[in-house]
């Protein structure tokens, strides 16, 4: 993949995961009766994955341009924690695994043509 089609594949992906995580986060934080049989740390730990990976998802493609080391590891940390809260879809666990590589060989490429 050439440098602007894995650019432009990183951002659509991982703004679409960060959309994805963020209106899940806060529509499962906000849905009642969605947590009637689950403890309020188990809600809180959703929560906090799911809104904060998609913030750290968001963070990382705002950085990755600036300093591609630093936004990769935030999309990674960020798709990673997103894809543990809802790791029973298989679906977002392989998006988030795509997204940490895309982000890796965009930084290396980045960092390799900076040098």
């Amino acid at each position: 993949m050439r440098g602007g089609a894995l650019r432009k594949t990183l951002l659509i992906l991982g703004g679409f995961v960060a959309f994805a995580y963020l209106v899940i986060g806060i529509v499962g934080a906000l849905w009642p009766g969605h947590w009637d049989e689950a403890s309020a740390a188990d809600e809180i730990i959703w929560d906090t994955l799911l809104i904060g990976g998609g913030v750290a998802v968001a963070v990382g493609l705002w950085l990755i341009d600036k300093s591609p080391w630093t936004g990769a590891a935030f999309v990674s940390i960020g798709s990673v924690a997103g894809g543990i809260a809802i790791f029973w879809a298989l679906l977002p666990v392989l998006v988030a695994v795509a997204l940490v590589v895309l982000s890796v060989v965009y930084a290396r490429r980045r960092t390799a043509h900076a040098t």
